[in-house]
């Protein structure tokens, strides 16, 4: 990590011959010159901003090694990358003291809270009936009165699990647009002037050069709008998750994880609906329409949950429970050398719950030691079934 005896290097800037280098960058960061670091900066390309030099280490590495807090800060700035790993197989941030470590973490942010919008239910008149008169959620979730009915979630998982020449055809039918849809998003979402913008650039690029949809998940991770406009534009990203779900089965959760919400009476009647029993036989199941960041941390969920939220408006902790491996349940954090951390934010513990991701209602909790209300949701194991079977129940296909 470069923690050997210091060096000095004289940058020789007064030339205006000289072309610097991302070693020069590297060296003024490790040496703590500001200055120079900046003046190198609009000079490098985004590849040499982060090049391991042959001691193992970048300037971000060397920079948090010797708490140098200033440069730290200025490469964080600029985009800087945070999941870059050194000749010891560690971030920037797995060597960096806790003062450092502070400055890795996320602005304010909704993150981890979803703040409903009161159109869990497709009927919001109501909010005062009893248990038996609820109406079906649709919306952030969508309420399903028994597994056979889980025709979109069993055609997505197939999709992602298939092996089959038929999912070849189908990939090939899907990816190309989804590709086309996701680029203009990224494009509408992040200008060329936002600090992460190099970074998101190259994980989208890699992508696109096939080198992994893992990268995806990293761009998804960043604080940008990016990840704002996939609130109501996630189609593409969901289906392009679910077309290289293979290369993600190695990150399948298991374990419990947290997000927050704010809801009102009609919101949490999504949920109560999901306790009804009409008859024994039958199990009301929730699908997920949306992608969902949780931690494995109830801290974090709570943090960004927040204080006050209105008289008509409640607190929620949501606590997914997996006691198996979900494969639509991601977990971005490091599990291994070979699987390293996904998330920019390394201390929030993410795992990502996909859409078209099952769950049945476990406990529901009014006045809560953490919140107004807990809730808490246990994975149903989505049915598996052929790709091409469906595919012929699924209206997802079609679209």
């Amino acid at each position: 990590m470069g923690s050997g005896s210091s060096k000095t290097r004289v940058l020789p800037f007064s030339h205006s011959q000289h072309t610097v280098s991302g070693a020069d960058f590297y060296w003024a960061c490790r040496n703590d010159n500001l200055q120079a670091a900046k003046n190198i900066y609009p000079h490098l390309t985004y590849e040499q901003l982060n090049e391991v030099q042959p001691n193992g280490s970048t300037a971000l590495h060397d920079a948090c090694a010797r708490n140098h807090i200033h440069v730290v800060k200025f490469l964080l700035e600029i985009g800087c990358s945070r999941t870059t790993l050194n000749s010891q197989h560690q971030t920037a941030y797995e060597i960096a003291s806790p003062a450092i470590r502070e400055l890795f973490k996320r602005p304010t942010s909704e993150r981890f809270v979803q703040h409903y919008a009161g159109g869990l239910i497709k009927n919001n008149s109501f909010n005062n009936a009893k248990d038996d008169e609820l109406e079906t959620p649709d919306d952030w979730v969508t309420g399903r009165t028994s597994d056979y009915s889980t025709y979109e979630a069993q055609f997505m998982l197939a999709l992602g699990q298939s092996n089959s020449v038929f999912k070849n055809i189908v990939k090939k039918r899907l990816e190309r647009n989804h590709n086309e849809e996701l680029l203009k998003l990224f494009n509408k979402s992040i200008s060329p002037i936002h600090g992460d913008y190099k970074n998101a650039k190259s994980l989208l690029e890699k992508f696109f050069q096939k080198l992994g949809v893992r990268h995806l998940i990293t761009l998804y991770t960043m604080e940008t709008s990016f990840y704002e406009n996939l609130k109501d534009e996630a189609d593409a990203l969901t289906a392009i998750l679910y077309l290289n779900l293979h290369e993600l089965r190695n990150r399948s959760f298991t374990g419990r994880s947290y997000r927050g919400a704010t809801m009102n009476q009609s919101d949490l009647d999504a949920y109560r609906w999901a306790s009804q029993k009409k008859e024994s036989w039958r199990t009301h199941i929730l699908e997920t329409r949306i992608l969902q960041s949780t931690s494995t941390e109830k801290s974090v969920a709570l943090g960004f949950l927040g204080g006050q939220h209105g008289s008509d408006r409640f607190s929620v902790l949501i606590e997914f429970e997996f006691p198996d491996h979900s494969p639509t349940a991601i977990n971005l954090s490091k599990l291994s050398e070979q699987l390293p951390c996904l998330s920019q934010y390394e201390d929030e513990n993410e795992v990502l719950v996909l859409p078209f991701t099952l769950f049945t209602l476990r406990d529901f909790k009014e006045n809560d030691t953490d919140a107004d209300y807990r809730i808490i949701l246990q994975h149903y194991p989505t049915p598996k079934r052929s790709l091409r079977k469906a595919a012929s129940e699924s209206d997802y296909f079609f679209i």
